[in-house]
């Protein structure tokens, strides 16, 4: 994560065998990762045929550091150089380095070596962040940091602030010793309604601070709460909605009544739609994250319910003048004379026990003895025949029919007025029919 410094001490050096002459010097004496060290090493071929010069390196730990040609062709008293570029890694830690070469003919082998000093511009550098891709709102944010001592020496305690989300921690490091390495781990709870994005994640340790990413997902989501109360001829319908996402929400909620009734909905903020089914009313929010909403509606059933009493109540009072026994008198002509039919309905609600029917024939008719329906008790007066049928018991709904054939005794031009049928509940009328007017001679 940070550049190293490198120090290179070699100073010119020459070895000398048969046939090979060999020598190193310092090029470049300090360094970065980005502009590293080099050490020339320069061979003569003092053979006297052409040689074939080969070099390499051996530092077994530090191998990666290392550049250089693997070899060159020599003619007899050329020389021809190796430039060694060292370019150590970020885990490099401070100090003297030496590294081992070997220069090579086919007739000659030359070993020698080189040492150099590697400077870090601090003593603990930050090798690794361990945390998820993104993360949603209101997740735990685990976090493990992996520091590396590249100084010479142990490190000191030391304490490492970690920040993000408008949250700190800080983490007790402890001592590492040089070339070690030290895990420590942090969490933080990332904020229910943080809003999706990149966020920085910045660590500090001894006034430099390293810097991370931390992305956080977008959410949407809503939770809901319906309730219904319903009270006499009263029903409040309530929903409760919160935005627990982290973006804007549209919220639609729709709800249908019969057309009928709905005069006495109320709901305050919805828009009303009327549809061949019913009438809608439907509700639209807005909600940013966090934000909550009431939504209700009522309906108020007690006043259709009230012109339903009140019109139940004028229907019984109706009912009530409107409806009794009645009793109907018919009458058909036939060949010998006339035959009279008396219905009686019980329309009333009422039961009677002690009923009777009461008609009367004048003493221009006679009146046959054959009966289609009940027999009749027949009272012989002056004035004519007085007829009772003992009904008795009239139950709500019962209905009754009576007949009766009458013939002329005499021819009456004018025709006759038939007296009224009358039912009696013992001394109380029930009912009368009406007075008739007919013909009466034989046809």
């Amino acid at each position: 994560m940070r550049k190293a410094s490198i120090l290179i001490i070699v100073f010119f050096t020459a070895t000398a065998v048969a046939g090979l002459e060999v020598s190193s010097e310092q090029v470049e004496g300090t360094a970065t990762v980005d502009s590293p060290g080099e050490v020339n090493i320069s061979v003569i071929n003092n053979h006297s045929s052409q040689q074939d010069i080969e070099l390499g390196l051996r530092d077994y730990y530090r191998s990666q550091w290392y550049s250089y040609p693997g070899s060159k062709e020599a003619d007899p008293n050329e020389e021809v150089e190796f430039p060694v570029t060292i370019d150590p890694d970020d885990s490099a830690v401070q100090g003297i380095y030496r590294a081992d070469f070997t220069v090579r003919s086919q007739e000659a082998e030359v070993r020698d070596s080189f040492s150099y000093r590697v400077t870090r511009d601090t003593g603990l550098n930050l090798i690794d962040v361990s945390q998820k891709e993104s993360y949603r709102p209101g997740e735990k944010f685990d976090l493990d940091l992996v520091f590396r001592n590249v100084d010479s020496s142990t490190s000191d305690y030391r304490d490492v602030s970690v920040s993000v989300f408008n949250q700190s921690s800080n983490v007790e490091l402890g001592p590492i010793v040089p070339g070690g390495e030290r895990r420590i781990s942090t969490s933080f709870e990332i904020p229910r309604y943080e809003s999706p994005g990149d966020r920085q994640l910045v660590i500090s340790l001894n006034g430099r601070n390293y810097t991370e990413s931390v992305t956080i997902e977008e959410l949407e989501d809503i939770d809901e709460k319906m309730g219904t109360e319903n009270r006499i001829l009263v029903v409040n319908e309530r929903i409760e909605v919160k935005n627990t996402g982290n973006v804007d929400y549209n919220y639609t909620h729709t709800i249908e009544k019969p057309s009928y009734i709905s005069p006495v909905v109320e709901a305050s903020g919805a828009e009303r739609l009327d549809t061949e089914s019913g009438t809608s009313y439907r509700w639209q929010l807005n909600l940013e994250p966090g934000e909550e909403a009431v939504i209700e509606a009522r309906t108020d059933y007690w006043i259709p319910m009230t012109g339903l009493l009140l019109l139940i109540a004028g229907f019984l009072a109706l009912k009530k003048i409107t409806s009794g026994v009645k009793v109907s008198k018919k009458v058909r002509k036939s060949k010998e004379g006339l035959d009279v039919t008396i219905e009686v309905e019980n329309s009333s609600s009422q039961a009677f026990e002690d009923v009777l029917l009461e008609d009367f024939i004048p003493n221009i008719a006679g009146l046959r003895s054959k009966f289609d329906m009940a027999n009749p008790e027949v009272k012989q007066t002056d004035e004519g025949a007085e007829l009772r049928w003992w009904i008795n018991d009239l139950e709500p709904g019962d209905q009754r029919i009576f007949n009766y054939s009458i013939r002329p005794k005499v021819e009456v031009e004018e025709g006759i007025e038939l007296e009224p049928a009358v039912l009696k509940d013992g001394e109380s009328v029930l009912g009368k029919t009406k007075e008739l007017s007919t013909e009466f001679k034989p046809e």
